[in-house]
């Protein structure tokens, strides 16, 4: 579930951070006055010597993949719990270091990867058009490097929303993988989402806080609006239509009024409707997060 993440450590001596190089079989790349840069398997590994500060960044995810699993530095499969609990031990052993004494700083990266088989990740993500909670924030298309969009984005103050096509994203562009996935902004949205005012590596394999997770990914996908597949029932596309998107209902805002609860019941059918990918992705985000905990 978990992805990109920075933690630090303190009173982590010179001796300390030769010892986890010899460890790691990795060379210093970058050696400045005032501090050390270490590639280790897709982890940023940044040491400050004159203050005994150790920080380490990147995907945690794909660190198991490359250094434990030993299957490359992908992250375009599951990322379970128990392989978690395995990757943190495994860093505990290498830093010389309790879980309890890894600090969890800024950004803050969770997620599904969820197959749609036969339907490409975009046709579906296209058609999200906008959160709401105290207002509607709208998506936003996410380009690849060549400037064609393969992902959007809500952000919010504190964090961001992302869906994109995984495969697209991991290289392997013929596995139909949507990735769905909140991005915290800073230590104070995960504060706020797990309850603690400190939070360490401990605590990211703690069965609770998955939960708490788990509820936040959940929550957030039931205040998506979204535009249906096509329907031979035009008007009922039109319903849901009107109720997605930020600008029409904007536009008619007081027009809508009477028939609010119309047009929303017309998006929750849709919602549920079994024979459209909506309800196939609702469902198994549910599925999915089970297996990960499970597993």
């Amino acid at each position: 579930m978990f992805d990109n993440i920075s933690f630090e450590i303190h009173n982590y001596s010179q001796s300390d951070f030769e010892t986890l190089v010899a460890k790691i079989s990795c060379e210093v790349v970058v050696q400045r006055a005032a501090k050390f840069i270490v590639n280790w398997h897709n982890l940023r590994i940044n040491y400050y010597p004159n203050v005994h500060i150790i920080k380490v960044t990147n995907s945690l995810h794909k660190f198991y993949n490359a250094e434990i699993a030993k299957l490359g530095a992908v992250n375009y499969n599951d990322f379970t719990r128990s392989q978690l609990i395995e990757t943190v031990s495994y860093l505990e052993d290498m830093f010389d270091r309790k879980a309890t004494e890894m600090k969890i700083l800024g950004r803050f990266e969770y997620g599904l990867n969820i197959h749609t088989y036969d339907v490409k990740p975009f046709i579906i993500i296209d058609r999200y058009q906008s959160i709401v909670t105290t207002a509607k924030n709208p998506f936003y298309a996410q380009p690849n490097p060549y400037g064609k969009p393969y992902g959007k984005y809500c952000s919010f103050t504190e964090y961001t929303v992302k869906f994109y096509d995984k495969g697209k994203e991991g290289g392997v562009p013929t596995k139909n993988i949507l990735r769905y996935e909140i991005v915290h902004h800073s230590i104070l949205k995960s504060r706020a989402v797990l309850g603690k005012h400190q939070l360490t590596m401990a605590d990211l394999i703690d069965e609770e806080n998955w939960k708490k997770l788990f509820k936040m990914l959940e929550h957030t996908y039931d205040r998506i609006r979204m535009l249906p597949f096509k329907t031979d029932d035009i008007g009922e596309y039109t319903k849901i239509l009107f109720y997605s998107s930020p600008t029409v209902s904007n536009d008619y805002k007081d027009a809508f009024k009477p028939i609010a609860q119309e047009l929303e019941n017309a998006h929750s059918r849709m919602i549920y409707d079994n024979s459209n990918p909506h309800s196939y992705l609702k469902e198994n985000i549910t599925k999915k997060m089970n297996y990960l905990l499970n597993n």
